[in-house]
């Protein structure tokens, strides 16, 4: 019995890695269900070019101590 349930489980996991390392999941699950076009328009183009452009990261008051 003990040898029946781990022989299923480890067919399980073979299937699994079969299908994921075949690339048969991506048929089977359902991905595309919340796809649209994006609408790229020059305005999101310049705020992504704004975004792009801020100093994003620096020393946290809070957390950085300079060396004296």
């Amino acid at each position: 019995m003990f040898i029946k349930i781990m022989a299923g489980i480890a067919g399980l996991v073979a299937t699994i890695v079969v299908a994921g390392v075949s690339g048969l999941s991506f048929y089977l699950w359902p991905t595309g269900f919340y796809d649209h076009e994006l609408a790229i328009t020059p305005q999101v183009i310049q705020q992504l070019r704004d975004l792009q452009s801020e100093h994003k990261f620096g020393p946290n008051a809070a957390t950085f101590i300079q060396a004296r």
